[in-house]
């Protein structure tokens, strides 16, 4: 029997036998206490006082810090992703044909792996009286920059925006076709127009435009450049043998004047027939470069009898 907690007991029989054959089974009998003897207990369990359940603490209101954040995560999912594109260099002299760079390059400028866009133009100055056919720019001794311009028939100094007429008496011809190059040399700005006398005039000074050469020869150029401490000129006309496309002149040691070839001051020409027309000189303080129609030859100084190597 089985006897809950002495309440009143009360008899099952259970008259079924487990298994059958000869003497059977003995009866199982099971004593169980009535449902109202179990209430009190359970109320028991029940009316006794309960621990409070642990306080779960508010969640704070998200910072500003942390809605930015939100708020960037969502522009990072939504927003379409910027890429540069790599364009490759500007290669128009290649075939266009498997050229592994960019055969059209208009309204840019380099960047980075790319190109970035071209700014618009804006006008600083008032304008020439003719063409602008040349312009080059130095400074003067203290530092202040100037700029210079010519056109066909006069040479400007422009300095902010104010153009003065710089141009010596009687202005130039400058031919059809023809340019106005100019070049730094020390302290003076000096242009050539090919048609006339190169001219000369010190950065910022006062006065006009000058004539440059004062040595029996007289020169002129349709190029010019600085090397080391001589002016040097190219694509040359001359009193003696008119003109020489091909020849390039340049002046005494320090003295931009001379251009009477002589041992002594280190004046002197050289002929390059072989390349073509000089179309470019550039200056350098070590040696200099001259740009002709088929090649480009390097000037280095080694003094002596050549003065320099070619």
């Amino acid at each position: 029997m089985i006897g809950l907690g002495g309440a009143r007991k009360q008899r099952i029989s259970l008259t079924e036998r487990l298994g059958r054959g000869s003497g059977g089974a003995a009866p199982i009998a099971v004593e169980k206490a009535p449902r109202d003897a179990l209430t009190p207990r359970l109320e028991g369990l029940v009316g006794r006082p309960q621990p409070p359940a642990p306080a779960v603490p508010a969640k704070p209101a998200p910072g500003l810090r942390d809605r930015f954040a939100q708020i960037y995560q969502i522009l990072q999912q939504t927003m379409p992703e910027w890429r540069t594109l790599p364009f490759g260099d500007w290669m128009p002299d290649l075939p266009d044909l498997y050229n592994p760079g960019a055969t059209v390059a208009k309204n840019v400028i380099p960047a980075e792996r790319s190109y970035r866009p071209l700014g618009a133009l804006q006008a600083v100055t008032g304008a020439l009286s003719g063409a602008a056919l040349g312009a080059g720019f130095g400074q003067d001794s203290v530092g202040t920059h100037f700029n210079y311009a010519g056109d066909a028939t006069k040479l400007y100094e422009v300095r902010a925006a104010a153009i003065t007429d710089k141009s010596k008496a009687g202005g130039y011809s400058t031919a059809a076709g023809e340019g106005v190059e100019f070049v730094l040399f020390e302290n003076r700005m000096i242009a050539t127009n090919f048609s006339d006398p190169v001219q000369t005039i010190n950065v910022g000074a006062t006065g006009l435009f000058a004539d440059l050469i004062t040595s029996t020869l007289k020169p002129r150029f349709r190029h010019l450049g600085a090397v080391r401490e001589f002016l040097v000129g190219g694509n040359s006309n001359d009193a003696t043998d008119g003109d020489v496309p091909h020849r390039i002149w340049w002046s005494g040691s320090r003295d931009p004047a001379d251009f009477d070839p002589d041992a002594q001051t280190q004046s002197d020409i050289e002929d390059r027939p072989d390349a073509g027309w000089v179309q470019r000189i550039v200056g350098g303080v070590e040696y200099g470069l001259i740009f002709q129609q088929l090649g480009i030859t390097r000037m280095t100084y080694s003094g002596g009898d050549s003065i320099f190597q070619f």
